[in-house]
C-alpha cells in the first residue's frame, strides 16, 4: 500500500537513521575527545542515550560536549 509506505515506513526510517546517526556521532566524538588516560572520567554514551528518551538529566553523568 502506497499510503502506508509514505505515512509509516519513510518516517520510521528517517527517525531510526537520525537516532543511529547521532549515536555514531557520539561514539566518534567520545573517541576523539577522551583518550585512554581520560577514560575514567569520560561520560557514558549508554546513559546519555537512555536519558534522551526518558527526558531525564543525570547529574552523575557529565555532558559529552557543551550544550548537550
Amino acid at each position: 500500500d502506497m499510503s502506508s509506505m509514505f505515512l509509516v515506513l519513510i518516517p520510521e526510517l528517517v527517525f531510526m537513521l537520525c537516532l543511529f546517526g547521532y549515536l555514531v556521532f557520539m561514539v566518534v566524538f567520545k573517541w576523539i575527545a577522551f583518550g585512554p588516560q581520560d577514560s575514567d572520567r569520560a561520560p557514558s554514551i549508554l546513559i546519555h542515550f537512555i536519558d534522551m528518551f526518558v527526558f531525564a538529566e543525570n547529574p552523575d553523568n557529565p555532558p559529552l560536549y557543551p550544550g548537550q
